[in-house]
């Protein structure tokens, strides 16, 4: 069983919980940050992946990503994000109350303004 590559960020003070989110950024800093080539851009989905063979735990990655999304598994010694399920995200497919859904960049600025 496959599992989710998200990171969920917790506020102790607070409580709350939100999960970050990876944009796939036009100019991805993670990308840029890897020495190694590990990390890359798919250039049919556009979707930036990781090659876990490649990665070589250095963790450059997770410090370059503005957003926290990045985050280094342990266990298996990569860095991991969100790959969007190869583009079949299951956490918006299976959202029953749709609090996640995918949105396109063309589209992501208005649907914040409009609050959907």
């Amino acid at each position: 069983m496959a599992k989710a590559n998200l990171r969920v960020l917790h506020d102790p003070e607070t409580g709350e919980r939100d999960v970050a989110h990876c944009l796939h950024c036009d100019n991805a800093l993670c990308l840029e940050a890897c020495p190694t080539g590990a990390i890359y851009r798919d250039g049919e989905t556009k979707i930036v992946r990781i090659n876990p063979m490649k990665c070589i735990g250095c963790r450059s990655c997770v410090a370059a990503c503005p957003l926290g999304v990045m985050w280094f598994h342990e266990a298996e010694g990569s860095a991991r994000k969100c790959d969007l399920c190869d583009g079949d995200p299951k956490c918006a497919k299976y959202c029953s109350p749709g609090a996640i859904r995918v949105v396109d960049r063309e589209n992501y600025l208005d649907e914040i303004q409009e609050g959907r």
